[in-house]
């Protein structure tokens, strides 16, 4: 049951660029009473911290440099980081372009918070992610998702290209 969550109980990793964006949330989150909030600053930062530490939960941002969080989540659901496959994982974004909310849900994120971020809404996401029964499929099937993207004027282009992070080899 959704309402017996021991959020005390609870590993979550913060991962985003901006120092201020991951206190913020670290804040609300121990609002909540989760205290065991573990942050980085890059996708490379956070493949560190998941070699050292089981974690519940990943709130990630999506657009950051020079390895994006769609990089983060696709190397989990495949596998190729320390955690769990089936790690529930929520985006950081105020990104609403239709190809990366796309591709997020095809690597099987479990929901997206706004930026900037509102106690009720994390709260609310937190745990619909929780109560979910996250199924990952076979690791092929991500495998072929593009994640890697860069803004042009036209838009964003997408390629195959998967950038070495953290000692990830793809």
């Amino acid at each position: 049951m959704i309402d017996q969550i021991e959020f005390s109980e609870l590993k979550v990793l913060v991962v985003d660029d901006q120092r201020f964006v991951r206190d913020i949330v670290g804040q609300l989150l121990g609002a909540m009473t989760i205290n065991r909030v573990f942050q980085a600053n890059s996708v490379d930062a956070a493949v560190e911290v998941m070699r050292k530490q089981a974690l519940d939960m990943v709130i990630c941002d999506i657009n950051m440099k020079p390895v994006n969080g769609l990089h983060l989540l696709k190397a989990v659901r495949m596998g190729l980081t320390d955690l769990s496959r089936d790690t529930n994982f929520l985006f950081l974004s105020g990104h609403s372009d239709r190809a990366v909310v796309e591709r997020a849900m095809a690597l099987d994120v479990d929901g997206f918070i706004v930026k900037p971020v509102k106690p009720i809404e994390l709260e609310k996401r937190v745990r619909a992610a929780l109560a979910r029964q996250q199924v990952v499929r076979p690791k092929d099937q991500y495998s072929g998702v593009s994640v890697n993207y860069r803004e042009t004027v036209n838009g964003l282009v997408f390629d195959d290209y998967n950038p070495p992070m953290g000692g990830i080899r793809w």
